[in-house]
């Protein structure tokens, strides 16, 4: 098999140490570069989720304010239904606004960058070490064909999503209809409230999203696919990476769970050993990739990039 060179022929059988072992030689030859692709693209992807995430606030400040105002205003100190039912509907607008900006923000921007970070991730064994692939997907004739992949692939993931969440909807509005009458009694009754809430809801809507998880990893190697060959369908992109995860997943699952010590280390150190925890992680996850493309697809190859790099060798003095 080589010293931990997975990509270099067809593998039937690899480990977690085999994967890891080959995401370490690599990164002796260019972790630091492999951590500002890392940082970069995190720090790209990131700004969608700080827009949906500041939103938040400003929505709840925007309900306290109106309702505030009209109280302020009243003669009697009530806020009429009207006045509440506008401030939510005024707050459920900014916020809708804010998923729509946001959401776009990732089929546009965040979906190619993150193609372009697993593309570097994948292709840096064979010699690919230039920062540039990390906005590989925007280059002209691969740009329209990535994000077409990748929109596909995060509607799919929604859809399980929301057919998951619906059981789980709907039982937890039976869980809690008692509570919605209004009931005095059951409203001061916190126990009652925190019960139904952690036993009964939490953990139904947990169980409900299971088979939408489990379809996150059976989708999670279509930005290998589509970056290393643009060409390629959508659907046979998705099609290619269900293939590749089939009898996998589980694989994959605890590959990332074997970090977990690591995730504590970066909790611990306030975020900011997950910075320099994040080449490894990709680099682990990339070799992933390799070691299943060169076992169940070993007619697809890099569309730039056939030939594996070779190690560098010790320069030997003269004699």
């Amino acid at each position: 098999m080589g010293k931990y060179i997975l990509y270099k022929e067809c593998l039937c059988m690899f480990t977690r140490s085999d994967l890891k072992g080959a995401a370490k030689t690599e990164l002796k030859w260019s972790y630091w570069l492999s951590f500002g692709v890392a940082f970069v693209a995190s720090l790209i992807m990131g700004i969608g989720g700080g827009i949906t995430g500041r939103s938040s606030g400003s929505d709840t400040n925007q309900i306290d304010q109106i309702v505030q105002s009209a109280q302020e205003n009243s003669s009697n100190g009530e806020v009429p239904v009207g006045v509440i039912i506008m401030a939510v509907l005024v707050a459920m607008g900014a916020f809708l606004l804010i998923i729509a900006i946001s959401s776009l923000y990732g089929i546009f921007v965040s979906n190619p960058i993150e193609a372009g970070k697993d593309h570097f991730f994948a292709t840096a064994p064979y010699g690919n070490r230039n920062f540039e692939v990390l906005f590989s997907s925007f280059k002209k004739g691969r740009y329209g064909k990535i994000v077409k992949t990748l929109f596909l692939r995060s509607l799919y993931l929604v859809l399980w999503s929301l057919l998951c969440a619906l059981p789980a909807i709907a039982l937890s509005i039976l869980a809690l209809l008692p509570i919605f009458t209004g009931d005095p009694a059951i409203m001061e009754d916190t126990g009652r409230l925190f019960f139904t809430t952690m036993v009964i809801v939490y953990p139904i809507t947990l169980v409900c999203m299971i088979p939408a998880f489990v379809k996150s990893f059976s989708y999670m190697m279509v930005p290998y696919i589509v970056a290393e060959n643009p060409e390629i369908g959508a659907k046979e992109a998705i099609t290619m990476s269900r293939e590749m995860m089939n009898g996998h997943k589980w694989f994959a699952f605890v590959l990332q769970l074997s970090f977990f010590w690591w995730y504590w280390l970066g909790i611990l150190t306030c975020g900011i050993g997950f910075l320099f925890l994040a080449p490894y992680l990709e680099a682990t996850q990339a070799q992933l990739y390799l070691a299943l493309r060169a076992q169940k697809h070993p007619e697809f190859q890099p569309q730039y990039y056939s030939q594996p790099a070779v190690e560098p060798q010790p320069e030997i003095p003269a004699q």
